[in-house]
């Protein structure tokens, strides 16, 4: 399997070299204190983006794909104040037309995005977010 990947500029990278750059950017570190703290690795069969939101019910967080952007939001209401956080990772390709799952388990939301792509042409979609019981 070609791990190379092309960005809109054209210029090829593989996912190990993305993932370099992306965690090495120091805005990645500051919304990982400021937001939520966010992980992303890749197995043979997909890339797996896991993020830390203790005390959350799966009801208050939203996971959409749009193109190559994959946004986690999360919403939650405390004695008459909203609190919202929002994470966006911008993929070195488009992920829109990949089979995504998303799970909630003890305050770890865990998205899983296939490497081979389906039919679904959907450009934006939502990601029904799933508890583990």
């Amino acid at each position: 399997m070609d791990k190379s990947t092309s960005n809109k500029k054209g210029d090829s990278l593989t996912f190990e070299q993305w993932m370099e750059k992306f965690f090495l950017d120091p805005f990645t570190s500051y919304l990982d204190e400021s937001e939520f703290r966010i992980d992303v690795y890749e197995t043979t069969e997909e890339y797996i983006v896991e993020a830390l939101l203790q005390e959350y019910l799966p009801k208050q967080l939203e996971v959409e794909v749009n193109h190559d952007v994959l946004t986690i939001k999360m919403e939650a209401e405390e004695i008459g104040k909203t609190f919202r956080k929002k994470r966006n990772i911008r993929f070195p390709f488009y992920i829109y037309n990949h089979s995504i799952n998303a799970f909630y388990d003890h305050g770890i939301l865990e998205v899983k995005i296939k490497k081979t792509k389906n039919t679904h042409t959907n450009q934006k979609k939502q990601i029904q977010v799933k508890s583990i019981k």
